[in-house]
């Protein structure tokens, strides 16, 4: 069990909304079943008012990146191929490479923007998810390179997805770590035991609630807290999974313990939150309310990555077996896959599309 803090400097940008970016209506939850030496999966529910227009996109190796554009930004050329899921073609909010890593961000902090106080180069984060799984094989070795990053969570005046995230990475050997940056120090919770991972307040005080969380009172509420409670409870209590299939439904079980019911009230003081992002959905038809718009599960040993719709009942499968990395020189992408139907199964690497430029380049150029 290890803990590494790391001296940020705080500076101030552009705040959102006085609401508060902590809002319950920006739940996420991400979760590890990691105890048994068979199966390795991740589970990750993504709670908002709009599904955020997420596309899955295919990243080859022998991409030159930039991960940011301050004086000095990160550069890097990425190593391992990955399945990732973009969100208003403008941030990763998770995915897994080639090696069986995976990594998940999910909204953290307050309204201000967090720098690590370090002299490295700097790694905004809309591509924190992208260097991770390009660049890295294990859980051990993000640990060890991001404490000489200059890691930047960057707000921007519009969009959702970029707002200032932690992370939570996962590999098939059981292995995670959580890292958040808070209160002037980035913090990394290394360990098997750190495999869930919810929103605000701080890690620390997430542990802390469930070290004294009475297991006869599971709270069922919506809260970071009690999500963090239930779903460590739950997974605590799996029983051994005899296939990959198995542990994919009983992960599926898990997270659906903690998912949004698609028109669940909005509490009224999450209600200003709600409103200012609302103007910025590119899809008013898919304005619905707070709600788990979609999920993912990631077979990390048999490197395989579902995607699953609030509006199908069955998940979208991309098996990274099926995509020729060796050969792979161009990024793919796969647009409205909140509508895909599952029957699409096993075919659906033959339906990416090559895409000029690299990740975010559809809208921006």
């Amino acid at each position: 069990m290890r803990k590494k803090s790391i001296s940020l400097i705080i500076s101030s940008l552009l705040t959102m909304t006085s609401a508060g970016i902590t809002s319950d209506a920006s739940a996420c939850s991400t979760v590890f079943l990691n105890q048994y030496d068979n199966v390795k999966v991740v589970g990750r529910n993504m709670d908002f008012m709009y599904p955020c227009d997420p596309a899955l996109v295919i990243s080859p190796r022998g991409i030159h990146r930039t991960g940011s554009t301050a004086e000095k930004p990160l550069t890097w050329i990425s190593q391992y191929g990955s399945v990732i899921t973009v969100v208003e073609d403008i941030f990763t909010s998770e995915g897994m490479n080639e090696e069986g890593l995976s990594a998940h961000a999910q909204a953290f902090t307050s309204q201000e923007q967090t720098v690590v106080d370090s002299k490295g180069p700097v790694l905004d984060s809309n591509y924190w998810i992208n260097y991770i799984l390009d660049t890295h094989a294990t859980v051990q070795e993000v640990v060890d390179d991001l404490q000489h990053i200059k890691m930047r969570a960057v707000f921007f005046p519009v969009t959702y997805p970029t707002d200032s995230k932690h992370i939570a990475v996962e590999d098939k050997t059981g292995d995670a770590a959580v890292i958040e940056i808070s209160h002037g120090q980035l913090n990394i919770y290394h360990g098997k035991e750190y495999r869930v991972m919810t929103n605000y307040p701080t890690y620390d005080k997430h542990l802390a609630a469930y070290k004294k969380q009475d297991n006869n009172k599971i709270p069922l509420d919506s809260g970071a807290e009690s999500r963090f409670i239930r779903l460590s409870y739950h997974t605590g209590n799996i029983p051994e999974p005899r296939n990959s299939t198995e542990a994919l439904a009983y992960m599926n079980s898990v997270i659906n313990s903690a998912a949004f019911v698609m028109g669940q009230p909005v509490p009224e003081e999450d209600q200003p939150f709600v409103d200012t992002y609302a103007q910025y959905a590119d899809h008013k038809e898919e304005l619905r309310g707070a709600s788990t718009y979609w999920q993912t599960l990631s077979d990390l040993n048999n490197k395989a990555y579902y995607f699953k719709s609030v509006s199908s009942p069955n998940y979208l499968k991309v098996d990274m077996d099926d995509i020729d990395f060796d050969h792979l020189t161009q990024v793919r992408h796969l647009d409205n896959i909140m509508k895909i139907p599952a029957s699409a199964g096993n075919q659906l690497v033959k339906q990416f599309q090559p895409q000029k430029g690299d990740i975010y380049s559809r809208y921006h150029g």
